[in-house]
């Protein structure tokens, strides 16, 4: 979008056209669902007290990198139990 609400393409002065509005719509539309199923799968495949630590994040990049360092804090013996 430019200064006046106008969508422009990624040079910032070709207005977009009602096409590539649309295609653009539908990808935000994926990229949500996609968001949104990540997190769901992410949430269900932890442990509850895991699961209320990622709960309030807000992307599923956020969770996966908490998921991670929590696992590495862990104890050898205890990442191979959790395996």
């Amino acid at each position: 979008m430019d200064a006046q609400g106008t969508p422009v393409l990624a040079d910032g002065k070709t207005e977009a056209s009602e096409d590539q509005i649309e295609a653009c719509k539908e990808q935000i539309k994926i990229y949500n669902k996609c968001q949104y199923l990540t997190k769901h799968m992410l949430l269900t495949s932890v442990s509850p007290h895991l699961s209320t630590l990622i709960m309030p994040l807000a992307m599923a990049k956020e969770m996966w990198d908490q998921i991670k360092n929590d696992a590495m804090k862990k104890s050898k013996l205890c990442q191979v139990d959790t395996q």
